[in-house]
């Protein structure tokens, strides 16, 4: 049978009293650490489960499918080649600049 003298004398040990009980805070503190451990594990594990069977997670929302807007990408495209030219401009040494330092 099992030893029930150790849940019956769990409240005494758990309760405040006038003495301080440092390894009860820490039996406190590490069994709220292995709980929160052990229910990460189950969760990634049931993610894993779901990533393998390909099923979506349980807390993935749906994402819309926008149209692409393809002035919004030329406009982009425009920008990113004004900037090669200038670079090319300042490796080439169309800009001349002086130190002040000197």
């Amino acid at each position: 049978m099992i030893n029930l003298s150790i849940f019956k004398n769990l409240p005494r040990r758990l309760a405040y009293g006038t003495q301080l009980k440092p390894a009860r805070d820490w039996f406190v503190v590490v069994g709220v650490v292995l709980t929160l451990l052990a229910l990460n594990i189950v969760w990634n594990v049931i993610n894993f489960q779901n990533i393998i069977t390909e099923k979506t997670p349980p807390l993935a929302t749906q994402t819309v499918v926008s149209t692409i807007n393809q002035t919004a990408i030329e406009e982009v495209q425009q920008v990113f080649s004004t900037r090669a030219s200038e670079q090319t401009k300042y490796e080439s040494g169309a800009y001349t600049f002086t130190d002040p330092s000197q």
